[in-house]
């Protein structure tokens, strides 16, 4: 195998570590060309837990495939927006470091009860309703609209319109995976135009009148230092709702491996406080964010291979996951494992910025749907996973609750 398969064929995501496993024995750094030029991805622990911390690795910039689509196809304001974005995520220092410090303001200044309260209130809430349906999708009735809902208030967007943001952040996917950008340059045309018309008089208030949340400090640093643009403001905003789709599907892909593993299952409802053991394997057996990309600022050697300057390099963490050189029984579910250094969240300046919520968010989550339904069982015994190379997640996850 010389090349990643495509990624919207089932099969990929099917036998997604069986692939992975081929390429860790046979290409750990396969080096591959096309028109964008050439790029290499990354397989192995050990080459990629330093590569994340490599300083002669730059943030990946934005796809040169989407940009020229864009340029050729006429959509030059677009092309100029996502090139002016500076998404944190396509960010070196000194930027990233000024935009960095603006989403993170609000994040540290949210007091911890505070939110445990408002996530156990809003999972009991979705509980209620999900107790009164036929039939329940956990991912649709339960684990988005819950990560969307908590965002929103974080943010400082109306929590009545977590539904406006999960399809934000499921068009916004196409950008952050160029693997799924085939035929998606109008939907994330009108994404953009109607975010903005949606953002624009939200930040004009908070503007006005601030408040501790990340429109505010996006619009001061705005307004008043000038530290951050327009477009920055914009784009930044629409990233962090769109990342937020993560954290449901971490919800959904615990909830999903515990199941499926019953004496792993049983364990957390003896002790529930395991559930935070579960949460870290889960983030490690299936994280619901497998690669990242960087950018080579110089000549460097990874393993046996010479990368030359300008190459792009896509790491595959869920690859790295399941490396066996680092990992006993890495294709395990194993919630009791010890020394569980897993790479779900990147690292290096890069490291995401919103671990500690996710990783809250689902273990109150999970902790609350298993103690008022301790019976859940699947209603299917396969599972549907999500096209794409960056994410994994279901788009849906039908349970009987008992």
């Amino acid at each position: 195998m010389n090349k990643l398969p495509d990624s919207n064929n089932s099969e990929y995501a099917n036998n997604l570590y069986h692939i992975y496993k081929d390429f860790r024995e046979n290409s750990p750094v396969l080096e591959q060309h096309s028109l964008n030029g050439t790029s290499y991805s990354l397989f192995k622990y050990h080459d990629i837990k330093p590569a994340l911390k490599d300083a002669r690795l730059g943030a990946s910039a934005t796809s040169k495939r989407l940009l020229f689509s864009l340029i050729r196809k006429g959509n030059l304001k677009l092309a100029y927006l996502i090139r002016a974005s500076n998404v944190i995520l396509n960010t070196d220092d000194p930027r990233h470091s000024v935009i960095r410090s603006v989403l993170n303001k609000p994040l540290r200044r949210y007091p911890k009860e505070q939110l445990i309260e408002d996530i156990s209130t809003t999972a009991n809430f979705l509980l209620d309703n999900c107790s009164q349906l036929k039939s329940v999708d956990l991912i649709k009735d339960f684990a988005e609209p819950l990560s969307f809902m908590v965002i929103a208030k974080i943010i400082g967007l109306p929590v009545t319109d977590h539904a406006k943001m999960a399809r934000w952040a499921k068009h916004f996917g196409t950008l952050l995976d160029a693997s799924q950008m085939t035929g998606g340059l109008g939907s994330i045309k009108q994404l953009v135009a109607e975010f903005q018309t949606y953002i624009n008089p939200i930040v004009k208030k908070r503007r006005d009148n601030p408040c501790d949340d990340i429109i505010s400090s996006l619009a001061l640093a705005r307004y008043d230092s000038k530290t951050i643009s327009d477009i920055e403001l914009l784009a930044n905003s629409l990233f962090f709702v769109a990342g937020n789709i993560s954290t449901a599907h971490l919800i959904g892909n615990c909830t999903n491996a515990l199941i499926s593993h019953p004496s792993q299952f049983d364990c957390v409802k003896q002790k529930p406080e395991l559930i935070s053991s579960a949460i870290e394997e889960t983030l490690r057996y299936e994280s619901p964010f497998q690669v990242t990309a960087r950018v080579a600022k110089e000549k460097i050697m990874i393993g046996e291979t010479i990368i030359p300057k300008g190459s792009n390099i896509r790491m595959l963490l869920g690859s790295a996951n399941h490396d066996p050189e680092q990992f006993k029984s890495p294709d395990e579910f194993n919630i009791m494992r010890e020394d569980n250094v897993y790479l779900s969240f990147g690292g290096g300046i890069h490291a995401c910025l919103g671990k500690h919520l996710a990783k809250l968010e689902s273990s109150i989550a999970i902790n609350l749907l298993f103690q008022r339904f301790p019976d859940i069982s699947l209603t299917n015994t396969s599972t549907n996973w999500l096209p794409g190379h960056m994410l994994r997640g279901m788009d849906s996850l039908p349970v009987k609750l008992h």
